[in-house]
């Protein structure tokens, strides 16, 4: 089941291009998970809560095909509020996403009332938890301290210097490509910029300020190698990233 989980984004957005008749698009985004390491394999195959957040957004695609506006953007909101409940390692792909909407309906008043709709949901949902595992603390297998999020700038410079520990297992061949990763976007974004896509590089640039920022955060720092306890896991949402740029 997790494994699904973790195909569905990929098989959701690929679909969602078939039907509107970006074939090419389609056979990229289906094909990514399949130019994976194996090791991607077997850290979604574990039901630890990796990849929920990340099977929610795709639905994302198909909300958009909703014609009244109001219906289209608390739904969009809703779910993007529930991925990063679920799991924050979709927060990248969400500040994406936002970036992107907002550039398209920035003067809209119902993408504002319902963005601060999904704002308000997330919030509830994490006052919910936190009361519910206060009441039940013997259901709380992995603690979440304030320590565990502190930031450093520091730690940001020590993530950028082994970044390819924390991708490791996310990306194409990944002997290989770890270091040219960032090649790889400025590419993608010089190309966007040549096609007058001004919204999409803005999208890409907000998930890259997103996922340098993270490296500062203390818990993002926390793992290994190991598939068991990847340093990867907070990265996750990468592949996908990738196979809507290749689209």
């Amino acid at each position: 089941v997790t494994s699904l989980l973790a195909l569905w984004p990929f098989w959701s957005c690929a679909l969602w291009c078939q039907r509107k008749g970006f074939s090419t698009a389609a056979l990229l985004i289906a094909a990514t998970p399949l130019l994976l390491p194996l090791e991607w394999d077997l850290i979604t195959t574990q039901s630890r809560g990796f990849v929920h957040g990340l099977a929610l957004l795709g639905f994302v695609p198909w909300t958009q095909g909703i014609r009244r506006l109001f219906p289209r953007f608390l739904l969009t909101s809703l779910v993007l509020a529930l991925s990063i409940w679920c799991n924050p390692n979709t927060a990248p792909v969400v500040a994406g996403i936002v970036v992107w909407l907002s550039g398209h309906h920035f003067r809209s008043k119902e993408f504002w009332i319902t963005g601060i709709a999904g704002l308000g949901l997330l919030f509830i949902l994490h006052q919910w938890s936190q009361t519910y595992y206060a009441d039940h603390p013997e259901r709380l297998i992995h603690p979440l301290t304030t320590s565990d999020l502190a930031f450093s700038a520091d730690r940001i410079l020590n993530g950028l210097r082994h970044f390819d520990q924390h991708i490791l297992h996310v990306i194409p061949f990944a002997s290989i490509a770890a270091g040219t990763l960032p090649v790889l976007l400025v590419l993608g974004l010089a190309f966007l910029i040549r096609r007058g896509r001004t919204l999409e590089v803005f999208s890409l640039f907000t998930i890259a300020i997103c996922m340098i920022l993270a490296l500062g955060i203390l818990k993002v720092h926390e793992g290994c190698t190991s598939v068991f306890f990847p340093k990867s896991r907070m990265f996750l949402a990468l592949p996908l990233i990738l196979g809507v740029l290749a689209a």
